[in-house]
């Protein structure tokens, strides 16, 4: 018999076949067996395993983390051959199988044969076995029928059942944002636990309506913070109560916040609202006449005011404190022992710092004095001061108020102050009044009570007197220099200076008194000052003279024309030359006598006359 093999060369594809054998007899009989089914199988069983992370997605690239309040399981999803898979499961210890059962979770089959399969893992084994915390690997594993051995991709995992914890705490519960170097800023202080697996750390502040002015938030922890009581574009926030949350948000899903005790903006200085007395010298001698002196006080509510009496050397001899606001007291002069202080000056300081490092204070002097005349018959003592100095009224918004301060220390109350300002021949020019004391400023626009302004390069002076309720009476000086006076008048701009001295019925500058002559020289250095500011601007200087017969007639009209319009003309040619001298360029510069013709104020008036012995400066636009 001839057995015949019908073979090919190469592999068949994947599939199913059948294999038979055929006999052939050479007596030419035919045998065939029955037909055997054959499948090649040469493809891997395949399985894909994949994670959702709830509530939050994490990390594609690092670990999945699970086992916190928020995170209880991990949401496994599987992708499969219909084959019997091997949950491999690598913990540090040991490997841990387990096969795959339709009883583990629903299974859903595809059309081309796949199982799909999605459950939620709680960190334990098949049997129940709680699977210990750190890093873990999960992959399948399968072997088919025809030997081929197939494997999932492989997941990491991190098991972690740790709680978590956190608090907050600040270095100071009040601070004062103001640079001044205290309580400036307050230092937040961090704690947690644990110290790892942290994603998110969030620090934010807000003001009492939930309202956030500023935050930090930053992937790693930080255990302190300074905040300078700003918000994040770096400016300052309102005073205001404020706190402080941290949120630390762990990987493994626990998310725990801590929330600090209130912290106080405080920006506002505390207040003294009144600190006086009705008088500041007083004579604890027993002589029924201010024996006591009344401390009126009140202020802002605050932790604690603190008042001292001290003396002259600085030595506190009385200290009080109160509560809330301050109150009013009575000192008898005598110090913390009962002892009678010595004469001499004495301070009072009402002062307090509140919980913010902010200062308040004020304080008040004080004068024991049980040597001297009864208070009742002491004068005021009065000081005077006046600037700027000089003083220019003329309405170009430099220098065109004087202001008068007056110290007054006065053992009675004041009744009444008058300041006399007089020009310089002593006469009156302007009175300014009133009752009780004087404010601490008195302003001045430089014109008498009929609006008479002063003269440029004069030395006018002002006195205050005031007088107590017993009729004692202080007074004080001040000088009240006015310097050149440039007047606008339309286009043109006006100088009139009375001050320039001649020597009599002469246009000799130089045949004065010394004393006339230097301030002669001063006025004209200043002058020249002045000329120089308007370079653009010719100058008419115009001289101007006083009749000594001021009544109508020949007689008049022959001492205007012989004697002083040549005088007046010489005299402003003698300023003309001066100011050459000093620097002003002869071309911008002409002259003209005037004579009486312009008088200022008529000439019957002799008290006044020498207002009308002046030279005037018209600046002209070329």
């Amino acid at each position: 018999a001839v057995i015949g093999l019908a073979l090919t060369s190469g592999s068949l594809p994947d599939g199913r076949y059948e294999a038979s054998l055929s006999l052939e007899y050479a007596n030419g009989s035919l045998a065939s067996s029955p037909s055997v089914a054959i499948e090649i199988d040469t493809r891997a069983p395949e399985a894909r395993l994949t994670l959702a992370t709830l509530p939050r997605a994490l990390d594609p690239d690092v670990p999945a983390s699970f086992g916190g309040e928020e995170r209880t399981t991990l949401r496994l999803g599987v992708e499969l051959d219909a084959e019997s898979w091997i949950a491999v499961l690598g913990t540090v210890q040991q490997q841990i199988e387990f096969p795959l059962t339709r009883e583990m979770a629903p299974v859903t089959e595809t059309s081309d044969g796949r199982l799909l399969v999605s459950f939620d893992w709680d960190g334990r084994s098949i049997n129940g076995v709680e699977i210990p915390d750190g890093l873990l690997t999960l992959d399948l594993r399968a072997t088919d029928a025809a030997g081929n051995v197939g494997a999932s991709n492989q997941l990491r995992i991190i098991k972690d059942s740790r709680s978590a914890a956190a608090s907050l705490s600040s270095s100071e519960s009040t601070i004062s944002p103001d640079n001044d170097g205290v309580r400036d800023s307050t230092v937040i202080a961090t704690s947690y636990a644990p110290a790892d697996g942290i994603s998110e750390f969030l620090l934010s502040i807000a003001n009492e309506e939930g309202r956030i002015v500023r935050t930090e938030f930053k992937r790693s922890p930080f255990d302190r913070f300074e905040w300078l009581g700003r918000t994040n574009s770096g400016v300052t926030v309102p005073d205001g109560i404020y706190r402080v949350e941290l949120e630390v948000v762990y990987a493994n899903g626990n998310t725990v916040r801590a929330v600090s005790p209130a912290i106080a903006v405080d920006n506002a200085a505390p207040r003294v609202f009144e600190l006086s007395s009705p008088y500041r010298l007083f004579s604890p001698d027993g002589d029924g006449e201010r024996d006591l002196v009344e401390i009126s006080q009140s202020g802002s509510i605050e932790e604690e005011w603190v008042g001292r009496i001290v003396d002259s050397a600085g030595t506190t001899v009385l200290e009080q404190r109160w509560e809330g606001e301050p109150v009013s007291f009575t000192w008898n002069g005598h110090d913390a022992l009962g002892e009678q202080v010595a004469d001499g000056e004495y301070f009072y300081l009402l002062e307090t710092t509140d919980a913010g490092g902010n200062y308040g204070g004020a304080d008040l002097t004080l004068i024991i004095d049980t040597r001297s005349l009864p208070a009742s018959q002491q004068p005021p003592v009065v000081r005077l001061s006046a600037t700027p100095r000089p003083f220019t009224p003329d309405g170009d918004g430099v220098d065109d108020l004087v202001q008068f301060e007056p110290v007054i220390s006065s053992a009675n109350e004041i009744a009444r102050w008058v300041l006399e300002m007089r020009d310089p021949f002593g006469e009156s020019f302007r009175s300014i009044r009133g009752t009780g004391a004087p404010s601490s400023s008195i302003e001045w626009d430089g014109r008498s009570s009929l609006g008479e302004l002063v003269q440029s390069a004069q030395e006018y002076s002002a006195e205050l007197t005031v007088t107590d309720v017993f009729g004692n009476v202080g007074s004080a000086r001040a000088s009240v220099p006015v310097g050149i006076l440039v007047l606008r008048e339309g286009l043109l701009l006006r100088i009139l200076i009375p001050s320039i001295s001649f020597g009599p019925y002469t246009a000799d500058l130089f045949a004065t008194q010394p004393e006339e002559l230097e301030r002669n020289l001063v006025t004209l250095r200043n002058l020249t000052e002045v000329l120089k500011r308007y370079p653009e601007r010719e100058i008419l200087i115009e001289g101007h003279a006083a009749h000594d017969t001021w009544e109508e007639g020949l007689e008049r009209d022959l001492e205007q024309a012989e004697e002083l319009i040549p005088l007046s003309a010489a005299r402003a040619e003698e300023v003309r030359r001066a100011l050459m001298i000093l620097g002003i360029e002869p071309e911008r510069m002409r002259t003209i006598g005037v004579g009486g013709a312009r008088p200022v104020v008529p000439h019957s008036d002799r008290d006044n006359i020498w207002k009308n012995r002046r030279v005037e400066f018209i600046l002209e636009r070329r």
